[in-house]
């Protein structure tokens, strides 16, 4: 038998976090009418921090 290499092993054990990180996005948003150019980014880094760390 070949030994997996460690990177493909971890890859396809996690590759489906990120799909599963979008569909939470998708649910559960932040974002608001803004009129900043600021607040959108903010917004979204938000968002993002709170999904990843939910996946945790």
């Amino acid at each position: 038998l070949l030994a997996i290499p460690k990177i493909n092993d971890n890859y396809n054990r996690y590759m489906g976090s990120v799909d599963i990180a979008d569909q939470l996005c998708s649910y559960f948003s932040t974002q608001c009418v803004v009129h900043r150019n600021w607040q959108p980014l903010f917004y979204w880094l938000l968002n993002t921090v709170i999904i990843n760390a939910y996946c945790l």
